[in-house]
């Protein structure tokens, strides 16, 4: 199942990245659809000023997507959820917790540079691709107007195949932020959750290992 899901995940990312490109006007929609809408389109934006400039200045590239990415996710939160039980710092004294929270910082530096180096690049590929976002039903927008969490479904159409990936996204203040993504289904947190603690029992509960030789969709 893990397999599965992480060779879907791998195909499909470059279009959920195209979801995280946001800047400030977009963030403060109301309507969670209008965000998802316009982020792609930004994004897509993004992308076709980057692909003349990438060659000879590609952290400017792989910053901008940094940026926008954390103002859609939370990604200290997510990757907490991914590390699990290992991220949790309960009952901790001061050393223990530093030493803690230190590993998840390096955590995120790796899976985001991982995330921006390999997806960032093939989003540099995109050339029209379809895709489509469905609107709300009538009582998920009842729940959005609430401020309460809905989830909005996007439809992606790679080669001959359709997929269908859904944003849980949730109200922070005058903004709408993704907690949790689900592709076909699959549900990715918990997808990459598994593969950390595989990866946990392959080298024996050593954390800074399973860190050092982290790699999306791979359970080596």
């Amino acid at each position: 199942m893990l397999k599965d899901t992480m060779k879907i995940f791998t195909q499909l990312m470059v279009g959920v990245m195209m979801c995280v490109g946001l800047n400030a006007t977009v963030l403060a929609s109301s309507d969670p659809v209008k965000v998802i809408e316009q982020s792609t389109k930004e994004t897509i934006a993004i992308i076709q000023a980057s692909k003349a400039t990438f060659k000879n200045n590609p952290s400017a590239y792989y910053q901008k997507l940094d940026r926008q990415l954390s103002k859609l996710i939370n990604v200290d939160s997510f990757v907490r959820k991914v590390m699990g039980s290992h991220a949790n710092t309960a009952g901790m004294d001061a050393a223990k917790k530093k030493a803690t929270n230190q590993r998840v910082d390096r955590f995120k530096r790796k899976f985001k540079t991982q995330l921006f180096s390999t997806y960032g690049t093939m989003l540099l590929g995109y050339s029209g691709q379809k895709y489509k976002v469905l609107p709300l039903s009538s009582a998920n927008k009842a729940e959005a107007s609430a401020g309460k969490p809905v989830v909005v479904s996007q439809v992606f159409y790679v080669k001959s195949k359709q997929y269908k990936v859904d944003y849980k996204m949730i109200r922070s203040g005058s903004t709408w932020k993704v907690s949790n993504i689900r592709i076909v289904g699959a549900d990715v947190t918990k997808a990459l959750r598994n593969q950390f603690n595989q990866a946990m029992k392959k080298h024996n509960n050593n954390v800074d290992r399973v860190i050092d030789t982290w790699k999306i969709g791979s359970q080596k």
